[in-house]
């Protein structure tokens, strides 16, 4: 390939990278969310509840929406990355965003269920339903649902 040529094109190349990182994901199947994103905590709905609200700061998250009589919480889109591509216009890039939909189910009197749905953002497209995610490692999903869910405990058992 003539000097010139790879000059032009090899900067193309590396601002694919992220991109194709980024499409070597996985998806979130409904049963990783019911196994690893989903906790029932034995404690009473409205315990559980305050306890999700005020861990979620502490794990970098601001709240957009909480309503305890509506069983939710959904957070503000937090930024984690950035993604870099090569459109028609040239190289862009765009800001990755993670953002938590938190549902809440009376199981029984004692025990409260906590659903905790990722999302993901490419700037302001929702890509969540793509294979983005990366499930193990220590920024997977599996890890995040876990400090959510220790935090969530921790504040249900401190006095």
């Amino acid at each position: 390939m003539p000097a010139s040529l790879l000059a032009r094109v090899l900067p193309l190349m590396l601002a694919a990278l992220p991109l194709a990182c980024i499409s070597r994901g996985t998806h979130v199947t409904a049963a990783a969310q019911e196994s690893f994103g989903t906790r029932t905590f034995a404690a009473d709905y409205d315990a559980t509840f305050v306890a999700a609200r005020d861990a979620l700061p502490l794990l970098g998250y601001d709240l957009d929406f909480a309503s305890a009589p509506q069983g939710r919480i959904t957070t503000t889109k937090r930024p984690y990355g950035v993604r870099a591509g090569v459109e028609f216009g040239g190289t862009v890039t765009s800001t990755l965003y993670r953002q938590y939909d938190l549902r809440f189910v009376r199981v029984d009197p004692g025990h409260t269920r906590v659903i905790a749905t990722p999302r993901q953002y490419d700037g302001d497209r929702d890509i969540s339903a793509g294979p983005v995610w990366t499930m193990t490692g220590q920024d997977g999903e599996y890890e995040q649902w876990h400090a959510l869910f220790a935090q969530i405990e921790h504040k249900l058992s401190a006095p």
